[in-house]
């Protein structure tokens, strides 16, 4: 299709034309002359530059967008041209403004082709083709209410939305991929301004999101205008509905990571009931700290405060075999697979009143030297403590350890006293009330003194289910 001319079409210079005629985006096909169509800019990539096939010794400056104009149709949309002519096209907009796109090109898309694959998915088979000479953008002078609720709508299914929890656990088999997610703001990061490989300079940021199964993932913007729109962000109380947002393992963090590309599109405080529960969750959830805040709390301590382990890789640290800092800090996301509340198993130990040292069942008092009470000049009382084995599971395998104390007293919220006065039933239903949740536990792995390897001790742990969340202090022992 040739561009209109002046006098069967568009004039660039009338400010009015009675024969222009306003065209759908479900309405669009090739050869339609004299069309203007309007919608609302959900996405606007960075100006790229490629080659121009008729003059080598110059580049081509490009401008790709993406309109939508209903529920349920969008478009992508391409401006090509020198460097100034595109760049006043450019800024003439932002996302979330609507535009008036006069006397445009509708052309068939190639599917499959690699100018396709770098643009978000759309719904239409058709790509509007701008140019700077003939073609007109402006803001768009009408009402602008039947435009709104397509900026809090998103462009995929609630249903899509992959928890943050399952990409924790399916960390390998998903690298690579786009996926859909509905997250809240946790933290924006400011601008870090990166020189690329080849002397451009470009910005990033990244965004620290959550979600009621797992609180914390760092998504990294590079696109200019969302970066615009991401520093508005409001912790804990602005929603993300993100479509096609691509997921990596960084095999150095050693976690899951997401990077916002040219096919992501981000749908801000979406109006869908999920993420109307998401923003109640918000409002009252107490979040744990993040990698980064965690990080800085023991950084004088270790710098591997930032890894996240499996089952697998703390079986491998008793072992012995992968064990090179005096101190180690991370993080173990997993469920609580088995513990014996209503059974024959024990579920406490007596300890010594002073050093807090384990008494055996044979020996009457605490058999610690250095303790006082150890070595005979005082006298205190054992005190009766939690003492729970349980087995933790993750997608790499299981382990058995035991939680003792206060972490156990404030899960339960009783003494020990008390669970004891409780009839089975009652404790088959507290014991039920945290079997298959989700538990993150901060770790801290040492040197023991006592044995061979080395052993760990729980800093904290926190269940990560929608219903309630217990914050304790814990040690663990395999």
């Amino acid at each position: 299709m040739s561009w209109s001319r002046a006098g069967s079409g568009f004039d660039q210079r009338d400010i009015v034309n009675q024969f222009l005629q306003r065209i759908s985006i479900a309405e669009l096909a090739p050869n339609l002359p004299n069309c203007v169509v309007v919608g609302a800019v959900i996405v606007k990539q960075n100006l790229r530059f490629v080659p121009n096939r008729k003059d080598p010794f110059s580049k081509l400056c490009v401008l790709n967008f993406t309109l939508r104009d209903s529920v349920e149709d969008t478009i992508n949309a391409v401006c090509w041209g020198n460097e100034k002519e595109v760049k006043l096209i450019s800024n003439t907009f932002h996302i979330g403004d609507v535009v008036q796109l006069s006397n445009v090109q509708v052309q068939i898309c190639q599917q499959g082709s690699i100018g396709e694959k770098c643009n978000p998915f759309v719904t239409s088979g058709f790509r509007l083709n701008i140019s700077p000479v003939h073609s007109k953008l402006t803001l768009y002078e009408g009402l602008w209410e039947e435009f709104q609720m397509l900026c809090h709508t998103p462009c995929k299914a609630v249903s899509s939305v992959v928890s943050l929890a399952d990409l924790v656990y399916s960390e390998m088999d998903i690298s690579g991929e786009h996926i859909n997610l509905l997250v809240g703001v946790r933290k924006v990061t400011s601008i870090q301004p990166i020189c690329s490989k080849d002397g451009r300079n470009l910005q990033k940021i990244d965004c620290h999101v959550f979600d009621q199964t797992y609180p914390f993932m760092v998504i990294s913007i590079w696109n200019v205008e969302q970066i615009f729109k991401a520093e508005k962000w409001m912790p804990q109380k602005t929603i993300l509905f993100i479509s096609d947002v691509k997921v990596c393992y960084n095999d150095h963090l050693r976690r899951v990571v997401a990077t916002a590309d040219n096919q992501t599109i981000f749908t801000e405080n979406p109006d869908v009931y999920e993420a109307h529960t998401l923003y109640q969750y918000a409002q009252t959830v107490d979040l744990p700290p993040d990698d980064t805040e965690l990080s800085r709390v023991h950084n004088a301590e270790s710098l591997c405060s930032s890894l996240i382990f499996t089952i697998t890789d703390i079986k491998k640290l008793f072992d012995g075999k992968q064990h090179d800092c005096n101190n180690i800090y991370g993080t173990l996301y997993c469920f609580l697979t088995q513990m014996d509340l209503d059974g024959t198993s024990s579920f406490q130990s007596f300890y010594c009143g002073h050093c807090n040292q384990l008494i055996q069942q044979n020996e009457e008092r605490c058999i610690n030297l250095n303790c006082p009470v150890g070595s005979g000049s005082e006298v205190s009382l054992p005190v009766q403590q939690f003492d729970i084995f349980v087995r933790l599971s993750d997608h790499s395998g299981s382990m058995w350890t035991r939680i003792r104390g206060d972490v156990v007293k404030k899960m339960f919220n009783c003494s020990v006293e008390d669970f004891t006065a409780l009839s089975l039933s009652q404790k088959t239903c507290l014991k039920w009330k945290f079997l298959l949740e989700r538990w993150k536990f901060y770790l801290k792995v040492m040197p023991s003194a006592t044995k061979q390897g080395p052993f760990s001790q729980v800093l904290s742990c926190q269940a990560t289910t929608p219903i309630e969340v217990v914050k304790a202090l814990a040690n663990i022992a395999v």
